[in-house]
């Protein structure tokens, strides 16, 4: 049945994009579809893919619709109100997922930290969301950094986190275990790196961050490639992992290159170009098809010790 959840993430999300294309939603730009993509249909498909507590994908799917309302009014305490079960949601995922991870802590796997991760990212993105809607600035930042922020712990975070772990699962070889390692942490710990980029504004965690996120994600792409020739997956699932692995090459690149160019005399793409095709590109091509893929692999956590607890 949590498929059908994701379904209708998946339905309202294009709805949202054929409104966005007739221009018929003025207040819309392709950032908040992106977001809305994320909360409609990754996080959902996230909590179908990782150990989160039961009736999660329903929970996230009925909060985030009230997200569409929200990005359709003006900023303010209405906006900002209609995130707050999107908050509570994320919270009581994280509660759930990483509480009993707590006791485990000292024999926890590469796989259970970043399956972990992934519900703390979920925080991090929901948390940013009242403050984008309200309009408030943090340290400095203003729009549209502050949606960014929810936008980028999402795919970034929650999605990619989660792809890192299948990866770290599916490796068959010593050297590929080492390769996964290696790329799971570097996945789950350059996020903050890079947010502390923004908030000081100083060249080397914004670009060292992003370099750090763009060898880890290579490296789980890598993983995630060497492995479908070593693993008895469906036809579907090996597509999706290709497509995965390949897709998130150039988004990489873009990345960097906009990160240098915010220290350095280098030409990149603008923030609305960014979302357009690095933040696209990222979102249907690795997000998508690699938490797709990681629903349909053999590859699955442990659950003894992401339990149901609530």
């Amino acid at each position: 049945m949590t498929g059908l959840p994701v379904a209708v993430g998946a339905v309202v999300w294009g709805g949202v994009v054929a409104t966005f294309a007739a221009g018929k939603a003025s207040r819309l730009t392709w950032i908040d579809v992106l977001l809305l993509f994320g909360a409609l249909v990754i996080v959902p498909l996230a909590a179908t893919a990782a150990p989160w507590r039961d009736r999660a994908v329903e929970a996230c799917v009925g909060s985030a619709l009230l997200l569409v309302p929200s990005l359709a009014l003006a900023r303010g305490p209405a906006a900002a109100a209609l995130t707050a079960p999107w908050v509570v949601t994320a919270a009581v995922v994280a509660w759930t997922a990483l509480r009993p991870m707590w006791g485990e802590r000292r024999g926890l796997d590469a796989g259970q930290v970043a399956d972990g991760a992934a519900a703390g990212w979920f925080v991090v993105a929901a948390a940013s969301l009242p403050v984008s809607r309200m309009g408030w600035s943090v340290l400095g930042l203003e729009e549209p950094i502050i949606e960014l922020t929810s936008v980028h712990y999402t795919f970034a975070g929650v999605a990619t986190s989660l792809i890192a772990a299948m990866a770290w699962r599916r490796a068959s070889s010593r050297a590929a275990k080492h390769v996964a390692t290696v790329g799971v942490a570097l996945v789950v710990g350059a996020p903050p790196v890079v947010a502390t980029g923004f908030f000081t504004n100083a060249a080397l965690p914004q670009v060292g961050g992003a370099v750090l996120l763009t060898v880890g994600v290579y490296a789980i792409a890598f993983v995630l490639l060497t492995s479908v020739r070593d693993r008895d997956d469906d036809g579907l699932a090996k597509a999706l992992l290709v497509v995965a692995a390949l897709s998130i090459v150039a988004p990489m690149v873009l990345a960097v290159g906009w990160a240098a160019a915010q220290h350095m005399r280098l030409r990149a793409l603008s923030i609305p170009d960014m979302a357009r095709i690095h933040g696209t590109m990222n979102a249907l091509g690795w997000s998508l098809c690699g938490l797709a893929a990681r629903t349909r692999t053999k590859c699955t956590p442990d659950r003894r010790v992401f339990v149901d607890s609530v």
